[in-house]
Order: structure tokens, then C-alpha cells, then sequence
């Protein structure tokens, strides 16, 4: 769910297995619809239906505009999808370098985060295979993989520093979701990975998140039912402050 044409109404994207990606337009009156090919969100670019699996939304280039991050099987890539103009996406996957990152591997849960604390949103994806005899096929796929997380350079551009962070970054399980929040309250977001048969916790921040960066909480709520107000947007008036 997201606002994806900057409307002021939330719009729902679904990814699809095998079939084209659709996004609903929220018409105002109740009813939705589908504008997936028109947004650029249905599929490759090369115009075909992918294996989606795992999504998040997040502005990942500073650009105040939504991005779509979709995650497919092996052989597909990783969908990176950056907003031109409200409602209208390209897939920048392979000049990100997320692209040929993920070329080898099945992607299930993936999320939007600013793991380095450096005020750009990094991407983490679990992976893992659903063909348990896949590398007798694929010699350089397996079923279990390991997960990847890719950290914003700036400029579109995106590296793998799963190797590098370790802390479960580089043990391969078969990944099947991923959820993440600062579950420890020490401000920086921590990564649970979810796998078959039983959850494991990613320790993100052992070697990159407290190297740079600040932060700060915030708490919304509804002016209508004092509920909480999810999705809210939080603005600086001063564009140079993250």
C-alpha cells in the first residue's frame, strides 16, 4: 500500500507470481484500477511477466518520490523501479547494480532501510531457493542462500555489502520474508530473517550502522481517532536536514 501518483489517497501494489504486477489506483469513490502498465510496474523490461515475490516501496534516490523495490525468482532480477514523474516508473535495476547482484539468486522478503544511519534508504532481501535439487541443474544456484544487502551509494547507485557486515549476512538458509525494526531501542534498525522452519535474527549493525549517522524517533497519531497514523509522511522544512 502506498500513495503511488502523490494523490493523497493509498493505492495498492501486488506483485505476481508468473503473471504481470498490478497497481490499483485508488479512484476516490471506493473503487480501484488497475494501472500497473501504464505505471511501468507490470513488468520487465523486457516486457515480460517475472516470478514477484517480495516487495517494499521507500524513496531510495532523495527524490521525494516513491520507488518500488520487487524481487523475482532466479535468472529475473531484482525489479528497482524509480519514480520519473507521480505515477510513472523505469526499472533502474541493472545501472543500480542490484541487477546483476541478483541475477543468481530467488528473492522472497525484501525491505526499504537506512541501515548506515547515513540518511539514504539501503535494500535487504532474503533469498532462498524452492527447488531443493536446483544445483543439480543450476551449478551456481543453490536452495539455501545467503541474504543480501545492498547499501545506497547515492547517485542511483547501490553495492552488495552482505560479505562485509557479516552477522548472518553471509549464511546461506532458505529465506522466505524478512521484517525489521529497532527491536533493542538503541536507534539503529535491527533485521529478522525469516527461513523455513525457524526465524534468524541478522545482527545488521555489528560492522556498519554505528560507523556514521544520527537519528530520532517520531510517534504520529491521528487528528481524527488519535489512532496511529502509519504511512505518514514526516517533512523538514529544511531540505538539508536528514
Amino acid at each position: 500500500m502506498f500513495d503511488y501518483d502523490q494523490d493523497g489517497w493509498p493505492d495498492l501494489l501486488v506483485a505476481n507470481d508468473t503473471q504481470p504486477n498490478k497497481l490499483y489506483r485508488n479512484l476516490h469513490n471506493g473503487k480501484f484500477k488497475d494501472v500497473a502498465v501504464e505505471a511501468g510496474l507490470a513488468f520487465s523490461m523486457e516486457g515480460k511477466a517475472r516470478a514477484g515475490m517480495g516487495i517494499d516501496t521507500g524513496d531510495f534516490d532523495g527524490s521525494g518520490k516513491p520507488g518500488v523495490a520487487i524481487t523475482n525468482f532466479d535468472n529475473e532480477m531484482i525489479g528497482l523501479y524509480r519514480a520519473t514523474t507521480p505515477g510513472v516508473f523505469d526499472d533502474v535495476s541493472v545501472p543500480s547494480g542490484i541487477g546483476a547482484a541478483s541475477k543468481n539468486t530467488l528473492g522472497f522478503g525484501c525491505m526499504f532501510l537506512d541501515v548506515d544511519l547515513d540518511g539514504t534508504l539501503d535494500l535487504a532481501v532474503a533469498n532462498g531457493h524452492i527447488d531443493e535439487t536446483v544445483r543439480n541443474i543450476h551449478g551456481n544456484t543453490g536452495y539455501a542462500q545467503a541474504p543480501q544487502l545492498f547499501l545506497n551509494r547515492g547517485g542511483g547507485e547501490f553495492h552488495d555489502a552482505a560479505d562485509a557486515v557479516g552477522g548472518g549476512f553471509n549464511s546461506p538458509k532458505v529465506g522466505r520474508g524478512l521484517a525489521c525494526g529497532d527491536f533493542d531501542r538503541d536507534g539503529d534498525l535491527d533485521i529478522r530473517r525469516i527461513v523455513r522452519a525457524f526465524d534468524f535474527t541478522l545482527r545488521a549493525r555489528s560492522r556498519i550502522a554505528m560507523r556514521s549517522g544520527r537519528w530520532c524517533a517520531y510517534c504520529t497519531r491521528g487528528k481524527r481517532n488519535r489512532g496511529w497514523s502509519a504511512g505518514a509522511p514526516v517533512i523538514f522544512p529544511n531540505r538539508n536536514c536528514r
